[in-house]
């Protein structure tokens, strides 16, 4: 060793470690601030967040997390050299930088998306039949008539459910919010749904009977008199259509079946597998279901025209969302939609919709003001007018 190296400061080495640390420390962290700068500067981004909150909840149900590598920083080859760098970024200020490094990319990943493990074990989607027509739920507009002819119809609701009309079949989207409810007004759905912490999250209506999922695998088969439910996964309620989330009925837990009526599910039979009776007072009736009597035919009600039509929902719309949207520390709730309806040939309200959709309790009180709308005979055609609900001063 020469005279120069044996008087050498101690610890001039791990100085040097230090200083070639902090540099590239710094460099890091620079890189760091412009793209969280960049980011702060850019125009804010469009985003669809119910999709957002869809997705992530269906990775949260699945038991998924998501990942974030730090910046590397490069150390020298000597151990003496990565023993001062480990003590440099002991304690308080190592906590520090990482917590630091983590906040802003954080900041980044919120801004310009993140990213998130597959799903080890999901629902299997209904697989596409060669010739099928496949659709993208998520643009289809509430009040939607899909039918399938000759071929099966796929509809696919990202991050949400799948669902498959087989041929001969028809359907309408009557709801796209949190609660995903589709009509089923002839043939057979094949659905899958991902779980959700939110119970009842995609459901089938089949007349006044409502078969909302809990996370799973099911079919509906609709039939004249009733509708025939099959469970391959997960749990499935069947009961009166009302407010979504809060279905009182029959408990299909898989692998289960049953034939429900289409009366809200009053009556069943055929059930197999576990299957839970109705909670409510009234004992349901298991057995055969019968053709529901006919009741004493009501006086016809007045013919009107699509605007008088549109005028008498509007009413009942106003009614119903005073009735149903309570006011919250004295301020009065208002909202802006657009009213569509859609009459048949011979003058029946075929179907209502609201878009932007309301609270599912106003729009299920509307609807129950539909039987009541008359309209003249003529060609089937469709309205809409924008109408603005409000509370009473």
């Amino acid at each position: 060793m020469s005279k120069h190296d044996q008087h050498r400061p101690q610890g001039d080495e791990e100085s040097m470690s230090e200083e070639q640390l902090a540099e590239a420390e710094r460099a890091s962290f620079a890189a760091l601030d412009r793209l969280s700068q960049e980011v702060q500067q850019a125009p804010p981004l469009q985003l669809d967040w119910e999709r957002v909150e869809a997705r992530l909840m269906t990775r949260i149900a699945a038991g998924e997390s998501g990942r974030f590598e730090a910046p590397v920083v490069q150390l020298p080859a000597s151990s003496a050299a990565n023993d001062s760098a480990r003590q440099s970024l002991s304690g308080p200020q190592r906590s520090r930088r990482v917590w630091t490094a983590l906040a802003v990319a954080a900041a980044v990943l919120v801004a310009g998306g993140f990213a998130l493990k597959r799903p080890t074990e999901a629902p299997k989607a209904p697989v596409a039949q060669a010739g099928s027509e496949t659709l993208d739920g998520d643009r289809l507009e509430i009040g939607r008539l899909i039918q399938s002819d000759n071929s099966p119809v796929l509809v696919k609701h990202s991050g949400r459910a799948s669902w498959t009309l087989a041929p001969g079949g028809r359907a309408r989207l009557v709801s796209t919010g949190r609660y995903l409810t589709v009509r089923l007004e002839q043939g057979v759905i094949d659905a899958s749904v991902v779980p959700r912490n939110l119970p009842e999250s995609f459901a089938i209506q089949a007349g006044e009977t409502r078969i909302a999922v809990r996370g799973t695998e099911f079919r509906v088969d609709l039939r004249e008199q009733h509708a025939k439910v099959n469970v391959d996964h997960g749990t499935v309620v069947v009961g009166q259509a009302g407010e979504p989330g809060e279905t009182d009925g029959w408990v299909l837990h898989a692998p289960a079946a049953g034939e429900f009526s289409l009366d809200g599910a009053k009556r069943g039979t055929n059930l197999e597998g576990s299957v839970d009776a109705p909670t409510v007072a009234a004992e349901p009736v298991v057995g055969p279901i019968e053709p529901t009597a006919k009741q004493a035919v009501a006086k016809p009600a007045a013919s009107l025209s699509l605007d008088a039509a549109l005028e008498q929902l509007s009413g009942a719309a106003q009614t119903c969302f005073v009735k149903e949207t309570p006011e919250v520390g004295g301020v009065r709730v208002s909202a802006s939609t657009q009213l569509k309806i859609a009459v048949t040939a011979d003058g029946k309200l075929d179907w209502i919709a609201f878009e932007p959709p309301l609270s599912p309790a106003v729009e299920s009180c509307t609807r129950a003001q539909m039987a009541g709308v008359k309209v003249s005979p003529g060609s089937a055609r469709e309205a809409a007018r924008r109408v603005t609900l409000g509370q009473r001063h």
